[in-house]
């Protein structure tokens, strides 16, 4: 599968990091110690596996994404395999796992 190309990739990734944010605290597993969270979350990519961005709200900050691979998905989609870095306004870093985010692009939308 030939690589994404970087104005895709950097569309496709804000999609998936706003789907991230959303669905992660509906699985959380520690559910007694989970409260809802409200911000925005913009990011972009500076290079091809690399973004730069900040969040408002509840968690407001800085936050950036690594793409360490990617992979062909089921019906067109890709699936990214990321390493997300957060730190707070407050100072705090939040830790994260690292991931996969399957993304559907649209077709016939010129980037």
């Amino acid at each position: 599968m030939a690589p994404l190309s970087f104005a895709r990739r950097k569309h496709a990734y804000t999609i998936s990091l706003l789907f991230l944010i959303t669905a992660s605290s509906q699985f959380a597993d520690d559910a007694a110690n989970c409260r809802d969270v409200q911000g925005g979350i913009r990011t972009n990519f500076i290079d091809t596996t690399e973004t730069l961005g900040t969040c408002t709200g509840d968690l407001a900050g800085g936050l950036g994404v690594s793409v360490l691979g990617q992979s062909a998905g089921t019906n067109g989609s890709i699936i990214l395999h990321v390493h997300h870095h957060w730190v707070t306004q407050t100072g705090e870093t939040l830790s994260f796992n690292d991931d996969r985010q399957g993304i559907r692009l649209g077709r016939g939308r010129s980037q």
